[in-house]
């Protein structure tokens, strides 16, 4: 079976950087196939004094009743791209299919990678087993949220 549209959550852990060389590997020399790799922002209520805080460390951030929350969260998924970009970059030089960088915001890291691999349609999630945020067994608290949520195959990498 070829996967064509491969989604990589990604949260800068190094098991996140595993599974993109994993799903790298799987789209191999498939110029049709795509790459998706996904940071997503936690978006919560709390103060709206607390300092904003991107992806790397998988803290809830922004902010319900502040006046400039979608700015906010406009400005967070930006940095959170760029820093994407920054980081996969490297890892993407030798790719021979597209690779699509990007970010939303969602109140739980569980449900924003499913609803963004089903609204894109991708064949197959690729994710680390542990990332940066807390643990909770043999897997991440998310890629066991992702797991038992989703109808898309998910292929955890250590």
């Amino acid at each position: 079976m070829q996967f064509t549209k491969i989604m990589i959550p990604f949260d800068g852990s190094d098991h996140a950087k595993n599974a993109l060389d994993v799903a790298l590997g799987l789209a191999g020399e498939c110029p049709q196939a795509q790459i998706h790799v996904v940071g997503v922002v936690t978006i919560a209520p709390i103060e709206a004094t607390a300092p904003l805080q991107g992806f790397w460390n998988a803290a809830p951030m922004v902010l319900s009743g502040y006046a400039g929350q979608d700015k906010a969260v406009d400005e967070a998924l930006s940095r959170t791209e760029q820093e994407l970009v920054s980081v996969v970059r490297p890892c993407i030089t030798q790719a021979r299919c597209e690779v699509i960088v990007g970010a939303v915001a969602y109140s739980s890291p569980a449900d924003g990678i499913i609803d963004y691999a089903e609204r894109h349609q991708c064949d197959l999630i690729v994710m680390g087993r542990r990332g940066l945020g807390k643990l909770r067994g043999m897997l991440g608290s998310v890629s066991s949220g992702v797991l038992a949520n989703t109808d898309i195959p998910v292929l955890t990498v250590k």
